[in-house]
C-alpha cells in the first residue's frame, strides 16, 4: 500500500586537509504526507555544518534539508495525482503499492574544492506486471548549496559533447545485451550541448552518466550506470578550468 516511504542516506566523509567548515551527517527527520486516501511517512535526509567541532549555523545546510524534504513531498504529490487521474483512488488499498526512496551521499572535501554527489533511487509498485525504478542525482557544494550542471564543470562545446557521447557508448556496448537501436541512437541525436545532459553524478575517480529503464535499454535490462574515468576527460582537456571539479580531481 502507498503508506511508507523507506529512505536511507549512506554518508562518507573524507578530508585528507584542515576544513574552515566540516559537513557531517546528522539525524534523520521524519516527514509525514497525506490526503484524503494516502498516506505514508518518511525520514528525509538532513546535513548540518560544524566548524572546530561545534555545530554552526549555516543557510546552506538550511536550502539543501529544506530542498529534500520538498522533493519527497513533490514525488508524494505527484504519484497520488496520477492514481486520482486515473479514478481509482482505491489503489492505495487495493494495490500492494509501494514508494521507496534511498538516498546515497557522498562527500569529498579538498581544500577549496567540497564536492558532494548525491543519488537518488526511487522504486515504485501500483500493481501490474512489475514496479518501476528511477534515479536521479545532484552535485553540489554543501557549504553554499550551489547545484552544478555539467556546463559548470566541462566545457561546454561541441567537442565535449561528442567525446562524452564517444566514451559512454564504449562503454555501454560493454553489457552484452545492450541494444544501440533501443534508444541510445534517438538519445544521442537528441543532445547538441551539456546542458542536456542531466543525469550524472561525480566520484573521486569519474564522471558517472546513467540512463533509466527504457531510455537506452529494456524493463529487464534496469537502468544502465556509466563511469568514464577522469584520466580520459582532464588529459583531454574537457575539465573546466578553474572549476569545482578541476580543483577536486586535481588534488587527488
Amino acid at each position: 500500500m502507498l503508506q511508507k516511504t523507506a529512505m536511507s542516506l549512506v554518508f562518507l566523509f573524507s578530508s585528507s586537509l584542515s576544513f574552515a567548515q566540516d559537513v557531517y551527517w546528522s539525524s534523520q527527520t521524519t516527514k509525514s504526507y497525506k490526503n484524503d486516501y494516502c498516506h505514508f511517512s518518511a525520514t528525509v535526509p538532513q546535513i548540518l555544518i560544524a566548524q572546530n567541532g561545534n555545530v554552526v549555523k549555516n543557510s546552506a545546510a538550511t536550502i539543501l534539508n529544506q530542498m529534500w524534504a520538498n522533493d519527497l513531498a513533490t514525488m508524494f504529490q505527484e504519484y497520488t495525482s496520477i492514481i486520482t487521474d486515473n479514478n481509482y483512488p482505491e489503489a492505495c488499498t487495493d494495490y500492494m503499492s509501494s514508494v521507496t526512496r534511498n538516498y546515497s551521499f557522498e562527500l569529498k572535501t579538498q581544500l577549496n574544492a567540497p564536492l558532494a554527489s548525491v543519488l537518488s533511487q526511487v522504486s515504485t509498485y501500483d500493481g501490474g506486471a512489475h514496479g518501476m525504478f528511477l534515479m536521479s542525482a545532484q552535485v553540489l557544494n554543501p557549504l553554499t548549496a550551489e547545484i552544478y550542471k555539467l556546463p559548470n564543470l566541462l566545457n561546454d562545446n561541441p567537442k565535449t559533447v561528442a567525446r562524452l557521447k564517444e566514451l559512454a557508448l564504449e562503454r555501454l556496448k560493454y553489457n552484452e545485451y545492450f541494444d544501440q537501436t533501443f534508444g541510445w541512437d534517438d538519445w544521442s541525436a537528441g543532445i547538441t550541448s551539456l546542458a542536456q545532459i542531466t543525469q550524472f553524478y561525480v566520484t573521486e575517480y569519474s564522471l558517472v552518466l546513467f540512463f533509466n529503464q527504457y531510455e537506452v535499454g529494456s524493463y529487464a535490462e534496469g537502468p544502465y550506470i556509466v563511469e568514464i574515468e577522469k584520466t580520459y576527460l582532464m588529459s583531454e582537456g574537457l575539465v573546466k578550468s578553474g572549476s569545482l571539479l578541476e580543483s577536486f580531481w586535481s588534488a587527488r
